[in-house]
């Protein structure tokens, strides 16, 4: 089962590159035009703000699919099984319409203490309400822990 948007890839290189490379051109142009070096700096921010929310918000999203004993997490390169019993909890940031999910792991993985992934697009006017995918994911990681592996 898929927990993480088919637009995994897209959030995590396509977009941030795309904006990042504009907003970069768009300095450069700025700073070779003299009447314009002014603007050149709201641009610059702009970018360097940009860097930082892509590096917390957009790259270190993976795609995540639930499978029978635990998940499969790639973040494109490479691919990584966690079983479900390693999962210490599921968290969801509500405030963001994209819904990023952050698992937070017992250990460490390949890919580090969290693992964070955007779920599958769910329309719903409820913001309180959990998205389906980390309901079904706080469910296995539930009947992981009742009844743990020999």
């Amino acid at each position: 089962m898929r927990l993480s948007s088919r637009l995994t890839f897209i959030f995590k290189f396509i977009f941030p590159s795309v904006w990042l490379l504009g907003f970069s051109a768009g300095t450069l142009i700025l700073l070779t035009r003299p009447n314009e070096r002014g603007m050149a700096i709201p641009f610059g921010l702009a970018t360097i703000i940009g860097a930082l929310v892509f590096s917390k918000a957009c790259f270190p999203l993976k795609s995540v699919l639930a499978g029978r004993d635990g998940l499969r997490v790639s973040n494109f390169i490479r691919e990584i099984e966690i079983p479900y019993g390693q999962i210490a909890s599921v968290d969801e940031n509500k405030w963001l319409n994209t819904r990023v999910t952050t698992v937070w792991l017992k250990g460490d993985s390949a890919f580090g203490p969290e693992l964070r992934f955007q779920p599958y697009t769910y329309f719903t006017l409820l913001v309180w309400k959990d998205h389906p995918a980390v309901v079904e994911l706080r469910r296995r990681v539930e009947l992981a822990t009742e009844r743990p592996s020999a």
